[in-house]
């Protein structure tokens, strides 16, 4: 009787501490709907919010990387006439920015060492491509302007689907945030966000950053 009595406590402990069958099936109906809309969101618009938050946050980060290694350096920030490289071009400066070259394709030996001061990181899991060529979540990447100009990242071939988010959240045109669609004409006059107009679905996006 004691083996017995013990043995349905047991039981009734297992019980208390466990999942019934029931409990278990809707643990895992629960767990396919959350997969499903999970994959939902990533397989569609999530995906485009996505690259488009990667495009904004890397010309951000370039930005300030660009002009923060010049402060340090104590160099003009003109994409194409700072002394910060050995030859100044937006190629060289992606160079530096997402490889942290020096010589000849970046920092100009002379400025190594305020290079190394400004304790600017490489980004280099970011962008893919080199020698000055780089793309950023598939779409090619330039610099200009800078000095006494603003800062401008463009990327090339940007689905509208993809351009769309960032225009919500950095055009000041009247109606870009809650817009639903990407314009269909283009804007070179924007102070934070211009764009071509869209060819076969695709638009040239620059991000605007003042130094």
């Amino acid at each position: 009787m004691k083996r017995t009595s013990m043995n349905l406590s047991m039981m009734q402990k297992s019980r208390q501490s466990g999942f019934t069958l029931v409990e278990l099936v809707i643990v895992i109906i629960m767990i396919g709907v959350l997969a499903t809309l999970s994959a939902e969101f990533l397989g569609g618009a999530g995906t485009h919010t996505a690259r488009g938050l990667v495009l904004s946050e890397t010309a951000q980060k370039t930005s300030s990387a660009w002009y923060q290694i010049n402060r340090s350096c104590g160099t003009s920030s003109t994409i194409t006439s700072t002394t910060l490289l050995t030859t100044a071009n937006s190629g060289n400066a992606l160079n530096v920015i997402f490889r942290g070259e020096v010589g000849d394709d970046g920092v100009a030996t002379d400025n190594e060492r305020c290079y190394q001061n400004s304790g600017v990181i490489p980004m280099s899991k970011v962008a893919t491509g080199g020698s000055g060529a780089y793309d950023v979540a598939g779409y090619a990447v330039t610099l200009a302007g800078g000095g006494t100009d603003p800062l401008t990242v463009t990327y090339a071939g940007v689905p509208v689907e993809v351009a769309l988010p960032l225009y919500n959240k950095m055009s000041s045109a009247t109606g870009a945030a809650n817009a639903t669609s990407f314009p269909t004409a283009e804007d070179t006059t924007d102070p934070n966000l211009r764009f071509t107009a869209p060819s076969s679905g695709a638009t040239d996006i620059t991000l605007i950053f003042q130094g």
